[in-house]
């Protein structure tokens, strides 16, 4: 196991030290990375299947569970749980556990959450509302029929009766090896799949939210079957497969089309919306940033509000004072290892509504030697207002600007103010604001 620098360059500062295979990466909310496989050691230090690092890549000396068997795939849940996922899974510190576990964010057990299968599992994806689509080649799911597809409850593992998926017919070797879920809450299963509903099936399939399957998604694919499932940005997925050869299985990787995805990001009446739907892929740890030089520094603006729409999913900040430059909304994967943005170039503007708080947006142009702001007002709103710079919006930076109040009367509507002192770099990069004193 390596890391690589951005540029693709071998990272000589982090060495795993793992004594076997790693078969798993998730990275979670903080910049941890945790590592599953079927290893026994990790920086000469026991650790059975699974071990943490922090970002500096040491090992995390109090995240010790003891896995019995592997662990093929991790997912981390809203509330910081870790669900692992291992064909070859039987137990986790000392309980039994068949193919599926869950871990508190300290690494002990969930005891709760117990689902029972009665084969291996292959694959996990969560949903945005908690619930767990599970695939394998199981027959039953806690006592209940269900054929190599079926979606658990989050709170203990319960089997979900809402979502029914098609009969999946037994073959030789069928199995469910891969699941994605887009944002607009269709499914797509990859594996060894031969026959769905009494007709011939070539290995990958979608279904709506409630497994209903969807008979104009059909592709015929070269390989016996697919075991990797992963969307692309733009809604399209990359899979890989083998198919047989001479001697051996030779690897495939290919790529098909689907639905478009639907990605927006937009500013408007200081009310930011990143609406996301189609085949768009679910995102986890969602975050707003602006830049006002270019990229080179990017101030947080936190994590938004979520909402769930018929078409997708919608994050929304509200009250949001921009001054000209870039917004960067972010997230990561949340059924992969993956992270995705989305930017804007905002022109500098003043059209966000007056807060009821004291803070106003500026608009900020170049004028000379100084700065020329502007904010159009409702009449009457203030009586007196000052100036002030931040070169952060981090709450303790702001200064006061030289050259005393700015008078706003009855009869003004625009507001125009001329500074010419100016902190250093003020000019160049940074934001305004009128106070009340």
């Amino acid at each position: 196991m390596v890391r690589l620098t951005p540029a693709g360059r071998l990272d000589p500062t982090f060495d795993a030290g793992l004594n076997r295979d790693c078969r798993a990466l998730l990275v979670d909310s903080d910049g941890r990375l945790l590592v599953g496989g079927n290893f026994t050691e990790a920086q000469g230090e026991r650790r059975s299947a699974l071990a943490r690092f922090d970002q500096k890549g040491q090992l995390d000396p109090h995240f010790r569970p003891e896995i019995g068997g592997e662990v093929h795939q991790m997912l981390l849940d809203a509330e910081g749980r870790i669900l692992l996922i291992g064909s070859g899974l039987e137990s986790v510190n000392g309980r039994s556990r068949k193919g599926i576990a869950r871990l508190l964010p300290d690494g002990r057990l969930d005891e709760n959450f117990f689902p029972k299968v009665s084969e291996w599992l292959n694959c996990a994806a969560l949903q945005p509302d908690g619930k767990i689509l599970i695939g394998g080649s199981f027959d039953q799911v806690n006592g209940t029929e269900r054929h190599f597809l079926a979606r658990l409850l989050p709170e203990d593992g319960a089997l979900d009766p809402t979502f029914v998926p098609p009969n999946i017919e037994r073959g030789f070797e069928t199995r469910i090896m891969s699941i994605v879920i887009q944002a607009d809450g269709d499914v797509i299963i990859g594996g060894r799949i031969h026959r769905i509903v009494g007709q011939s099936w070539d290995n990958i399939a979608r279904l709506d939210r409630n497994g209903h399957l969807n008979p104009s998604f059909r592709f015929s694919w070269p390989g016996n079957e697919i075991r990797t499932l992963t969307p692309q940005a733009d809604g399209r997925i990359l899979l890989t497969s083998r198919e047989p050869a001479k001697t051996a299985y030779r690897p495939v990787l290919g790529r098909v089309t689907n639905d478009v995805a639907q990605d927006a990001l937009q500013l408007e009446a200081g009310q930011v919306v990143w609406q996301r739907g189609g085949s768009a892929p679910l995102l986890r740890d969602v975050a707003l940033e602006t830049s006002w030089d270019e990229g080179e520094t990017w101030v947080p603006l936190g994590a938004g509000e979520r909402s769930r729409e018929a078409a997708g999913m919608v994050w929304i900040w509200k009250d949001v004072s921009h001054h000209g430059g870039l917004l960067r909304a972010s997230g990561r994967y949340l059924n992969g290892a993956g992270l995705l943005q989305q930017l804007i170039e905002v022109t500098a503007q003043g059209e966000a509504s007056l807060p009821s708080a004291s803070l106003m947006a500026v608009e900020k142009h170049l004028e000379g030697d100084g700065v020329q702001l502007r904010y159009s007002l409702p009449r009457g709103a203030f009586e007196e207002l000052t100036i002030e710079w931040s070169p952060s919006l981090l709450p303790n930076s702001w200064k006061p600007i030289p050259g005393g109040p700015v008078l706003v009367s009855e009869d003004h509507v625009s507001l125009h103010y001329e500074v010419l002192e100016l902190p250093k770099d003020a000019r160049r990069k940074g934001f305004f604001r009128f106070r009340r004193p």
